[in-house]
């Protein structure tokens, strides 16, 4: 099996099942593994809270991102993530203790 890196575009396009990932990119990721760079994860991530998303839309982007590997910033590929509003994830709470 071959391992692509996907950009924001790619990985936000499939989050929302857009057409356009499935005509444009779809064929060229079919049986691949695809990973996502931790910038990757940190604009979804800000893109989620900067649009107030609730609690469910937040854990649909986690169930998603957790079929994708994830480039570290120290250079090791790990298996899911955690986005804002997850229950493992403090963001939201750092994130309301600061604008309180």
């Amino acid at each position: 099996m071959s391992a692509l890196v996907v950009d924001t575009d790619v990985v936000s396009l499939g989050f929302r099942q857009s057409d356009n990932f499935v005509h444009h990119y779809g064929p060229a990721l079919v049986g691949s593994r695809l990973i996502v760079s931790f910038m990757t994860i940190a604009e979804l991530a800000f893109g989620a809270l900067n649009r107030q998303w609730g609690p469910r839309k937040c854990n649909q982007l986690s169930e998603y991102m957790n079929h994708h590997a994830q480039w570290r910033s120290h250079g090791s590929i790990e298996p899911g993530t955690q986005v804002p509003g997850d229950s493992t994830d403090d963001t939201n709470q750092s994130r309301n203790a600061t604008t309180e």
